[in-house]
């Protein structure tokens, strides 16, 4: 048989699973902790590097959730910010935490550590905390995460709905007559009477805030007369404001307690009035009835604050009723008392000077009076108007009052929430600032159709200055430029301004399962096998509105519900179970047809079934996919296009230790981060890597968990000749230690293995100490003196490359058919150390043969001093044949190690081998 040449020109192409003959001489059975790339071929993937946290033990500040300890993964979400490049963030929260000061923190991404930041705890209040709880969690635990919460990110903050929660609008009270009773004696359907003014306990009581119940003297829970009211939300604050020091109840949150007395000058006359809710309770089972927003009419409304006020959230009603300010629990209740006890409120005169008005005997005419316009005139639409004065020339001028009619203000209870920053550097929780309807009635300005029907939000996403939200059967947008607002400005004049919603039925119900932002386009996936596009008109600039939007079907793919599409150069990619797909939406095509690809027919049955994260990193053009089922498996997609070519189209895999359970990830420029869950020896705790796809210098040693330990966490006992370095973590495993001496190509470095790990209690976790022989503390210079060393420490982790079975190929790369016996390998590599090739013949042991890119003068050891070689090649023994002989590449050394190409030398008889002659 004649000699035959079987090249392999890189190892870049990936994993394949079609039959071996007919996979692409780059391409691999597996390919496991490597970095395949065009220039560089294979090589072993970079370190995952440890960060720092404030914490001891450097695990991030998040409590534990789960009874006796411990982490349920579907409780935690994890949302990323990139504000500028600069300012990065990771909002994590705990939907399980019983106490609201333990539900949310935030994290500032840094390089080389995570920092936490200030987040206001007092900002939330009980609703908050109900909304991103919602479900009982016994009975949703079951579900991932992605099928409970959301996110999207808006400014220097995010916006979080719960896709189990139903929207709708705020109770209405118009059609409900509340008779008149008297304190002691409940009314006949067991409520008291409202009072419009204050609240106190002669003859009516009027609770206008939720869960607020009588105590006694004692603080124990009355049925009714004079006492305490409670008032949750109440903050630290109030403490001298209040008769009693405020308490924390169950959920951490402040209480307020002030007197109900029948004389207000004694402490009475408070009211609150929250979001236009007023929550009236029966004496007898302290059970809450809530009743609405609308009105018979406006004259019972006090005088309002100037509008430069509106941000005091000092709950007066009309306050409400202009902008549906909501309130926070810090200041859930403020003002002033008069000499009379009544509670009063600054508001300018004509002249601009303050006032105090007593609302009770003050003159008010021509003053926050409100008025009804029947009609629209000039930009004037029709509806209610308050009549304010100007602070900056006295003048009075009309601002728009929210409609009487039922359905005008959408609960912001059931509305996604917002955690931002604000400018004193604090994180806060805060509704949305929902804008209520102030033109129409519920006929011809209903709202949007999901908020009426009770649907659940499944997606959001801003677009066109737009904020656009998915439900159940609807999709439908804000104002333009005003995110929050749902309502037509005018409803006898629709523009191109006005809100949008269309539904996504097209002959089959069409659950939304996200949205993307794209170009020219907004792109939707659902859960039943479509793929849609909105659009604008072609005619009208691409513009979206009312009257010129279009929902059109561009391809029907499932795709899977825990993995929303990621934006990667000029394309997007979205994901099922086992399968990856290329969606082609640009104006490639005449701005009339896209459609999908699938990316993974090549390698069926290799990427995960169900997928736990999913993110991008451009600038390599690599997507990054979690396995749900095994969560320290990361799958990599890596993509290179050279203008119209497809050079490379590779997947691989990374695994981390078996300890790690990846909980989230996120890409940016060259790298990403990862947040896992393992144990710091005695509860799981949440630590931070950070990844990268960029070439790392040959200095760097290959190794997990990859921390630099100075001098101080090292100490040397001359008795025993063992030195033993504290690691800032507990890993057992992360027993690999390199001197910190300055690698180089030419320059040899020292490895060492720790003969013994000790585990040490401290502060509530275990740190590992390794136990090295010999004195790794110090080095005696040409002095005499000693130098204080710094190691590198970290776990180290296997590169294997499986090559896929050999085939001689012709001039077009079919393989030919034939018997073909393999002799040897020549593997060549660039800027490596020790590898491995191990053999296996006929299913039989393997044979293994290592790499000589060591020098021999110095020691017999191995793994003593070793150098990098910069170019170089390494001849390996085979002795099989193809089609029952497997080859390895492996290397777990903390050393470089990149395969750039191979040639297989054996001896070939063609012919069909099937028929015997």
């Amino acid at each position: 048989m004649p000699t035959t040449r079987v090249p392999i020109q890189s190892l870049n192409g990936g994993v394949s699973r079609r039959e071996s003959s007919k996979r692409l001489p780059q391409e691999v059975e597996n390919a496991d902790n490597v970095l395949l790339t065009v220039e560089r071929s294979a090589e072993k993937r970079p370190p995952l590097t440890h960060i720092k946290t404030s914490m001891e033990g450097d695990y991030l500040n998040v409590p534990n959730i789960v009874a006796g300890g411990g982490f349920n993964s579907d409780h935690l979400y994890f949302h990323f910010i990139d504000v500028d490049g600069l300012n990065r963030f990771c909002i994590v929260i705990n939907r399980a935490q019983t106490q609201t000061n333990l539900m949310v923190r935030v994290f500032r991404i840094e390089p080389t550590e995570w920092i936490e930041e200030e987040f206001d705890k007092d900002s939330f209040d009980k609703g908050m905390k109900e909304y991103l709880m919602h479900y009982n969690l016994t009975t949703d635990s079951s579900l991932p995460i992605d099928d409970i919460m959301g996110s999207v990110t808006y400014g220097s903050g995010a916006i979080f709905w719960n896709k189990q929660m139903r929207l709708g609008f705020l109770p209405d009270n118009s059609d409900k007559v509340v008779p008149s009773c008297d304190l002691g004696s409940p009314c006949v359907d067991g409520f008291y009477e409202p009072d419009p003014t204050y609240i106190h306990s002669g003859d009516k009581i009027h609770y206008k805030t939720a869960d607020m119940f009588f105590v006694d003297s004692n603080g124990n829970t009355a049925n009714g007369g004079a006492g305490q009211v409670r008032f949750p939300g109440a903050n630290e604050e109030d403490k001298s404001a209040v008769p009693y020091e405020p308490s924390k109840d169950s959920d951490n949150l402040y209480s307020k307690w002030i007197s109900v007395v029948a004389d207000p000058a004694n402490g009475g006359g408070y009211k609150n009035v929250i979001d236009d809710i007023e929550t009236r309770v029966n004496p007898a089972s302290l059970e809450s009835y809530a009743v609405g927003h609308s009105v018979e009419n406006f004259s019972e409304v006090a005088i309002p604050p100037p509008p430069d006020d509106v941000n005091s959230h000092c709950g007066w009603k009309a306050q409400a009723m202009i902008q549906h300010l909501y309130h926070r629990s810090e200041n859930g209740i403020s003002g002033s008392t008069n000499d009379a006890g009544y509670l009063t409120s600054p508001f300018k005169d004509i002249t601009g000077n303050d006032s105090i008005y007593n609302y009770e005997t003050a003159n008010t005419s021509g003053k926050g009076e409100i008025w009804y316009a029947r009609d629209p005139y000039f930009s004037f639409p029709s509806g209610f108007y308050r009549t304010v004065s100007n602070s900056e020339n006295g003048q009075p001028y009309f601002q728009p009052v929210r409609s009487e009619d039922k359905n005008s203000v959408i609960d912001h209870r059931t509305f996604p929430v917002m955690i931002r920053k604000e400018s004193d550097g604090k994180w806060r929780i805060s509704y949305s600032p929902l804008v209520p309807k102030t033109s129409g009635t519920a006929i011809n300005n209903p709202g949007p159709e999901a908020i009426n029907s009770n649907e659940t939000i499944k997606a959001m996403e801003f677009w066109k200055g737009r904020l656009w939200i998915a439900t159940d059967t609807t999709i439908f947008a804000s104002r333009v430029n005003e995110f929050f607002n749902f309502f037509l400005n005018d409803s006898l004049n629709i523009t191109d301004s006005d809100p949008i919603d269309i539904s996504v039925n097209t002959g089959q119900f069409n659950r939304v399962q996200s949205l993307t932002s794209f170009q020219n386009f907004l792109f939707i996936t659902t859960r039943s096998g479509n793929q849609f596009e909105i659009r604008g008109s072609s005619t009208n600039a691409g513009n979206v509105s009312p009257t010129s939007i279009e929902l059109r079907s561009t391809s029907f793919y499932s795709t899977a519900s825990t993995a929303n599409p990621v934006k990667m150069g000029n394309n997007i990619y979205f994901f099922d179970e086992e399968k990856l797909f290329l969606y082609s939406g640009t104006d490639a095509f005449g701005n009339e047809y896209s459609t999908a690809y699938e990316l993974s027919t090549h390698c069926r049955g290799y990427l995960p079934v169900n997928y736990q994260e999913v993110t991008a990193v451009p600038s390599y053009n690599s997507i990054i996919m979690v396995d749900r089922d095994n969560k320290n498996h990361m799958y990599i997609y890596t993509q290179k296009i050279n203008g119209q070519q497809l050079v490379q189209s590779a997947f691989y895999r990374w695994e981390l230790h078996e300890n790690d359970q990846i909980m989230a990830v996120q890409g940016y420029e060259t790298g990403f981060y990862l947040v896992v869950k393992r144990t710091n020896g005695v509860t799981p705790r949440l630590y931070a890597y950070y990844g990268t796809f960029e070439p790392v210098t040959l200095a760097t040693p290959l190794l997990d968990r990859l921390v630099k330990v100075e001098s101080n966490k090292i100490t040397y006992d001359a008795d025993s000749n063992i030195t033993t370095i504290r690691l800032p973590y507990y890993d057992p495993a992360a027993i690999e230690i390199v001197l910190d001496d300055g690698w180089s190509e030419s320059r040899r470095y020292t490895r060492h293995i720790a003969t013994g790990v000790v585990s040490q209690q401290y502060d509530g976790h275990f740190t590992t100490n390794l136990l090295v022989p010999g004195n790794l503390a110090s080095e005696r210079q040409s002095n005499g003196s000693y130098q204080l060393r710094r190691v590198w420490v970290g776990r180290p982790y296997e590169m294997n490359i499986q090559l896929s079975p050999l085939h001689v190929r012709d001039a077009e790369n079919i393989a030919r058919p034939g018997v073909l016996n393999l002799k040897r390998m020549t593997t060549r590599h660039r800027n490596s150390s020790q590898y491995n090739i191990e053999i296996e013949r006929y299913n039989r042991a393997r044979s293994s043969v290592r790499s000589e890119t060591f020098t021999y003068n110095d020691t017999t050891d191995l793994l003593g001093m070793l150098r990098i070689e910069g170019e170089g090649e390494l001849l390996s023994k085979i002795l099989g044949y193809a089609d029952s002989t497997t080859i390895y590449i492996k290397s777990d050394f903390p050393t470089p190690c990149n395969i750039t190409s191979i040639e297989v030398i054996g001896n070939f008889r063609p012919g069909d081998t099937s028929i015997q002659k």
